[in-house]
């Protein structure tokens, strides 16, 4: 009775393990074929919103759809693949004019300029009280600039000492959908030992099999 207990549990761990790796493969086609990526954040600047080493999953999003705060995962130039990560501060049109950018009040109250010619201003309380992100009402698109900044362990949107970056929609991979803290450094071990990787998973399988091969003898 003992070993046949055991043997249903083995079985048990085996459709549980097999469900969640099919399952695990079933999510990243999905999200390959949705267009959402990962990439590895490797500086500072976006803490505390999107910390250093960790697993940015970003997802594909229109240039019309790209709000004031939202971080955004890009190349820095036309030479270069490698993503960066920096809050979007402020939206231009084609012309070189704001269309969208972040504003501080005095005391939380809204000059009625602001709100003027369909404007609207949406209040961004986890920057503080006095933050809002104006929108002067213009439908932006991909012949836009949208200009972003490093969070640099600041909440605070109006750090002058902080470089601005004007990037085009073109360089724009996506918007961070949720970031992972600490994975980017499970993702670098194993591609920086993938065959160590590949040989301790491959022992793990062979183990599993021989003890699981041992009990079903034993029924």
């Amino acid at each position: 009775m003992s070993t046949t207990k055991k043997t249903n549990k083995s079985k048990i761990v085996k459709i549980v393990l097999t469900s969640l790796m099919g399952l695990f493969a079933l999510l990243l086609i999905l999200g390959w074929i949705i267009g959402f990526k990962a990439y590895i954040v490797n500086g500072w600047s976006s803490e505390p919103i999107v910390m250093y080493r960790s697993l940015a999953i970003v997802r594909p999003i229109k240039a019309e759809n790209i709000k004031i705060g939202h971080f955004l995962s890009y190349r820095a130039n036309s030479t270069t693949t490698k993503p960066i990560t920096h809050r979007v501060i402020s939206i231009e049109n084609e012309l070189g004019e704001v269309v969208a950018e972040f504003r501080q009040t005095v005391g939380g109250v809204i000059p009625e300029g602001w709100l003027e010619d369909g404007a609207y201003v949406v209040e961004r309380k986890d920057l503080g009280i006095n933050v809002v992100a104006w929108y002067s009402g213009e439908q932006y698109n991909e012949t836009s600039t949208f200009n972003t900044q490093a969070s640099n362990y600041s909440k605070n949107p109006f750090d002058s000492t902080l470089d601005i970056s004007e990037i085009p929609y073109s360089f724009v991979y996506g918007v961070v959908w949720f970031s992972i803290a600490n994975l980017g450094n499970v993702v670098l071990f194993i591609q920086n030992n993938i065959i160590l990787v590949v040989a301790t998973f491959a022992c793990i399988i062979l183990l599993y099999n021989m003890l699981y091969n041992e009990l079903k003898a034993r029924k």
